[in-house]
């Protein structure tokens, strides 16, 4: 096995197999079995939160077996797709599992994690042409008139 990625929390990796498992085709090299596992890795990274499991298999047919666990059943489909427009991908075996819900913890998006860092950001832009540090929200206009003047 042959880890491909680990970022946030979640980990994505992929997994080489000696042995194709298909019937079809011609067996691919090494190069292109790389540059597949190369572009499954830059189209599954986005799409996976920071509390979900995705792993992939890739076999000598080009097959790609998808593994782990989500927290929602959309991404699983939508994992499926991506992986779908690798060009080289032959079939496709969906096996991420869908994790229930846990009992006493409200639902909450992916839109929540991916705007923890948005509003540090934003300050340090506002921070770098002038120099003023907020430690307030919002910064307004009207607030960024009075310190500036």
């Amino acid at each position: 096995m042959r880890p491909i990625i680990a970022t946030c929390g979640m980990v994505l990796c992929g997994v080489l197999l000696i042995n194709g498992a298909g019937a079809y085709g011609a067996d691919l090299t090494r190069e292109q079995r790389a540059k597949i596992e190369q572009r499954l890795v830059s189209e599954l990274s986005p799409t996976i939160g920071v509390f979900d499991y995705v792993a992939f298999q890739l076999d000598a047919k080009g097959t790609v077996r998808l593994l782990g666990q989500v927290r929602d059943a959309n991404l699983k489909k939508h994992v499926e797709e991506d992986a779908k427009k690798v060009e080289g991908v032959q079939r496709i075996r969906n096996e991420i599992e869908v994790l229930p819900p846990l009992p006493d913890e409200a639902p909450k998006g992916i839109a929540e994690v991916v705007m923890i860092p948005v509003v540090p950001a934003l300050l340090n832009a506002i921070f770098d042409p002038t120099g003023r540090r907020f430690q307030s929200l919002p910064v307004t206009q009207a607030t960024l008139k009075r310190v500036l003047s």
